[in-house]
């Protein structure tokens, strides 16, 4: 019986066994939901739901403000403090070239940068230009500084001989208006070497290119050269006169002085002009830094005073004429206008 009862178990094992290596059964497949239309959304429970929410946006409460450039609020000034090269003046050969340089201040209220300029202003068919008419600057200058400025400078080589040729500059702004002092630079077309005073609106200069010298002499008068080639200056003679009208200051080449100094030739000119026996008086005096020798005693002069220099071993005579006979202002302010100007320049 108990055999039997181990039989029955192990039937039921190997029945249970052959079930469970058996195919599941078939089950239904689940429903694909219809994509033409949305499905609701069921929110948990405290959520909000979607189709009540409301982006937020804020709207500025003013507009923007934006970072601007201003110009300064400055006026731009300048003052000429100085010529630092070529002085008013200087002999220059027509078709040499030379540096020129000004000190200016700054005496505005604006500080000066590269985008202000150094211009030419008289360019226009002028015999005395910059090879760059427009020069920026080379730095900042603040207002009370001074900055030196430097341009190369070129005299045409047909500018006329013993004429003012004048070169004048100002600054220009970055906005482009001129302003401050506006200097210059005036020289002389001259083959040689040297300086000559500087005229003025009420003195011209002359410039004898032969014997090389210059001088200062008022507007009012004019110069001629006489047919002895002896250089007068003068007032002009009233219309229809034939007659110089004095005073007037004549300067003689005398040529060579034969090797003799200035003393030994100045007695030997006054010698042969003065009366036998009746000695005359020399006076030394200085004809700008040259030294000369003067007389008033000669005969025949109307109290013209007579002055002897020597240059380069070449003697010559100056005549100082009194207007009526006798040394009045008008005669003296005519010649120390000459005499405090006059000077010999280098071949």
């Amino acid at each position: 019986m108990r055999t039997f009862q181990w039989i029955l178990i192990y039937l039921i094992v190997i029945s249970l066994a052959l079930g469970a290596c058996a195919a599941p059964a078939r089950t239904a497949a689940p429903e694909v939901p219809d994509q033409s239309s949305p499905t609701s959304y069921t929110p948990f429970p405290g959520e909000t739901p979607l189709s009540t929410l409301t982006p937020t946006i804020e709207e500025p409460t003013s507009e923007p403000t934006l970072p601007t450039a201003t110009p300064e609020d400055c006026t731009p000034d300048s003052e000429f403090v100085a010529d630092l090269t070529i002085p008013d003046g200087t002999l220059i050969k027509p078709g040499d070239s030379f540096t020129k340089t000004w000190r200016i201040r700054n005496t505005g209220t604006c500080t000066w940068n590269r985008e202000y300029t150094w211009e030419q202003i008289n360019a226009a068919d002028n015999r005395l230009f910059a090879l760059e008419p427009v020069t920026p600057l080379a730095g900042e200058v603040p207002p009370g500084e001074t900055l030196d400025i430097s341009v190369l400078m070129v005299l045409h080589e047909r500018a006329d001989l013993g004429s003012t040729q004048i070169a004048r500059f100002q600054l220009r702004s970055p906005s482009g208006e001129f302003f401050g002092s506006r200097p210059y630079t005036k020289v002389y077309a001259v083959d040689g070497r040297g300086r000559c005073p500087s005229g003025t609106a009420d003195l011209l200069v002359y410039i004898h290119l032969d014997d090389r010298y210059c001088f200062l002499y008022p507007q009012t008068h004019e110069t001629s050269i006489g047919q002895d080639g002896t250089l007068y200056v003068s007032l002009p003679a009233p219309a229809g006169s034939t007659e110089e009208l004095l005073p007037s200051v004549s300067i003689h080449n005398q040529g060579d002085t034969g090797g003799l100094d200035l003393t030994a030739w100045a007695e030997q000119q006054i010698e042969a002009a003065q009366d036998p026996g009746h000695p005359a008086d020399k006076t030394l005096i200085w004809l700008g830094p040259l030294t000369a020798f003067a007389t008033e005693d000669l005969p025949g002069a109307s109290s013209a005073l007579n002055v002897y220099l020597v240059h380069d071993d070449v003697g010559f005579e100056i005549v100082v004429m009194p207007l009526d006979g006798s040394y009045g202002a008008d005669t003296s302010e005519l010649w120390e206008i000459i005499r405090n100007s006059f000077v010999f320049y280098a071949p």
